[in-house]
């Protein structure tokens, strides 16, 4: 489906705050969603063709927002929309005890 919003939901290691958000908006017509993480041991590592497909990058730390910003440097050819809108929910990783 064309004019779909294309969203990227980042964090670490993409096995919980990111893929749940995946799968929550999975279902709306309005969005085309991903979820990936910044660390090399994510479950699936955000990549430059993700940030490259994005329109919006949703991010769960302000880490992961400057890890995005320094990554995207290294981007040989830069997309006209590069870099996507990145907006952080800045959400831990773990509820404080």
């Amino acid at each position: 489906m064309t004019g779909q919003l294309k969203v990227l939901f980042v964090c670490a290691m993409n096995k919980k705050r990111s893929p749940t958000a995946e799968q929550i908006y999975k279902n709306d017509a309005r969005l085309e969603v991903r979820s990936a993480g910044v660390r090399s041991e994510a479950k699936r590592r955000i990549s430059e063709q993700d940030l490259k497909w994005a329109d919006v990058v949703f991010v769960m730390e302000r880490t992961h927002k400057t890890w995005i910003k320094a990554k995207g440097h290294s981007l040989k050819e830069w997309p006209s929309q590069f870099p996507p809108q990145i907006t952080s929910s800045q959400q831990p990783s773990s509820p404080p005890i």
